[in-house]
């Protein structure tokens, strides 16, 4: 069975199979991918829409991102961060619930599981049976900043903890997004100038994964994109419940399917 999505699109080439690896990218760079609302609101936790309080400035909203910005610089002044991120595209085909990937001279094959009522999708639909390609990334705050947090913690700075943490994990987001975006450069998919006071482009071609979400919810398929990526030479490790460590990480599949977009099973 496959869902009734069309295969008649173009497949773009990435401008290499490489494995790709960024060392320590520029912290600046990577919080122009930040969604505020994200950010603010779900990681920090402002228990309002930060974008209007911000227009309206209001002096909460004002006081708190202040402070924040004012860690975020003590994070690049003192080298606190060291972010790393590890990206690769192979080519690939769909084989039915099956995704499989060549990895030079082996194969790994993704079983993907697909929905039981309409429009019965599955992850495996948003690659041609045959000559179609794929990408692959991991992204990581490193474990640095985490260490770091946690001294202040037993130090009692419990409140400048929490952010380092909460900028900890955004940051890997964020990494994600920029990583994302460059993929999609890499393929060629043509994209418009995004106003980065807004955060990350939203309107893009394609769509990116993550294990434990609801379209791919079984951790366990980690350690094939661990056998594909070796992500641990960016200082990143699975657990034997398959979770990343460092905790402020993220790892996705990726897609360029035209039609690609997020489902639950």
């Amino acid at each position: 069975m496959r869902a009734d999505i069309a295969i008649n699109h173009n497949i773009p080439q990435p401008d290499s199979y490489d494995r790709v690896i960024i060392n320590e990218p520029d912290l600046r760079e990577i919080w122009e991918y930040n969604r505020a609302t994200f950010f603010y609101q779900k990681i920090l936790g402002y228990n309002r829409n930060i974008r209007i309080d911000l227009m309206r400035k209001e002096p909460k909203a004002l006081k708190f991102v202040a402070e924040v910005k004012e860690l975020q610089d003590e994070i690049v002044y003192d080298k606190l961060m060291r972010p790393r991120a590890v990206y690769q595209f192979f080519p690939a085909r769909s084989d039915g619930n099956d995704t499989i990937v060549e990895n030079g001279n082996n194969k790994v094959t993704f079983e993907f599981q697909r929905q039981t009522k309409e429009p019965y999708l599955c992850l495996s639909d948003y690659l041609k049976p045959e000559g179609d390609n794929m990408g692959f990334m991991v992204g990581t705050a490193g474990q640095e900043i985490l260490d770091h947090a946690k001294e202040l913690e037993n130090e009692g700075l419990y409140k400048k903890a929490f952010i380092f943490q909460g900028i900890a994990l955004a940051t890997a987001e964020a990494l994600t997004e920029m990583v994302h975006h460059k993929m999609r450069q890499a393929w060629g998919l043509k994209e418009g100038e995004w106003d980065k006071s807004r955060g990350p482009p939203r309107n893009y071609r394609g769509e990116r994964f993550s294990f434990g979400y609801p379209a791919c919810p079984e951790m366990a398929k980690q350690d094939l994109l661990w056998e594909l990526l070796h992500p641990e030479d960016i200082g990143v490790h699975l657990t034997e419940s398959h979770m990343m460590e460092p905790e402020a990480s993220v790892s996705c599949i990726v897609y360029h399917h035209p039609d690609a977009k997020y489902f639950n099973l």
